[in-house]
């Protein structure tokens, strides 16, 4: 079972073919760590995923390409929406990673996107969208 903040993740697969599942997160949640722990639990390889939601934190990065690391770009400690989520899960010496980039909107209109680095949900349903049997690495640095 996955666990999100203290409590089991609700999810359901909705397809077989391809296979696609619904998840949904509870207050509180850290995306990718959960993410990470459902694909970890479930088998997944080869997946991409959406979402729409709001967020009580988010912190982006960008990736510096000198270092080809992911570095800091903001940290929005407010409750912000979440216009957009859209990423991959795929395997990295055999453990599942999350990648993904991010759009949130804050009240005053404006929007900052980047590179998931962590952030705390308050309302969100993960679609999967695809999930493959493919046990490919990733090759992103």
């Amino acid at each position: 079972m996955v666990l999100g903040k203290g409590d089991v993740m609700r999810w359901k697969q909705i397809e077989d073919e391809p296979k696609t599942f619904a998840l949904i997160f509870e207050t509180g949640d850290e995306i990718a760590s959960v993410l990470q722990q459902f694909a970890r639990e479930e088998g997944l390889a080869g997946s991409s995923f959406k979402a729409i939601g709001a967020l009580s934190y988010a912190k982006l990065g960008w990736l510096n390409w000198k270092t080809k690391k992911y570095d800091p770009a903001c940290v929005l400690d407010e409750h912000v929406e979440l216009l957009s989520l859209i990423g991959d899960i795929a395997l990295r010496d055999g453990e599942p990673q999350v990648h993904a980039h991010v759009v949130v909107g804050r009240s005053d209109g404006t929007a900052h996107g980047g590179h998931l680095l962590e952030a705390r949900v308050s309302d969100m349903r993960i679609d999967f969208d695809r999930e493959s049997d493919s046990s490919s690495e990733e090759t992103r640095s």
